[in-house]
């Protein structure tokens, strides 16, 4: 299958800056503590933070296309295009529970 650049483009950018902002927030949170290792285990026990590090990463690899040549996906870039959809599926159900009308449905 042929990729759009103009496509690709964007999921890069968009993907790139979520990633530098969860680098963000894990400074933030690390700092903001007081101590480093409380801030840090702080930051490693949510495991939303993990989800979206995945999210983020997956659609990276999708849209950077580093296994084959640049206008074919292979078979394991679709399985990773895949994982990035199921997992930014799950981060939508995961902010879903927060609404107050809708959360009760999604758990």
């Amino acid at each position: 299958a042929v990729v759009s650049t103009q496509s690709t483009g964007i999921v890069l950018v968009m993907s790139a800056a979520r990633l530098m902002l969860e680098f963000v927030d894990l400074l933030d949170t690390v700092f903001s503590e007081g101590k480093l290792m409380t801030g840090l285990l702080s930051y490693l026990k949510n495991p939303e933070n993990y989800l979206e590090i995945f999210l983020y990463s997956c659609s990276l690899a999708f849209s950077l296309n580093v296994f084959e040549e640049q206008s074919v996906i292979s078979n394991m870039e679709w399985r990773i295009g895949t994982f990035a959809v199921l997992a930014g599926f799950i981060n939508l159900l995961s902010f879903c529970q927060l609404l107050p009308y809708m959360g009760i449905y999604v758990v």
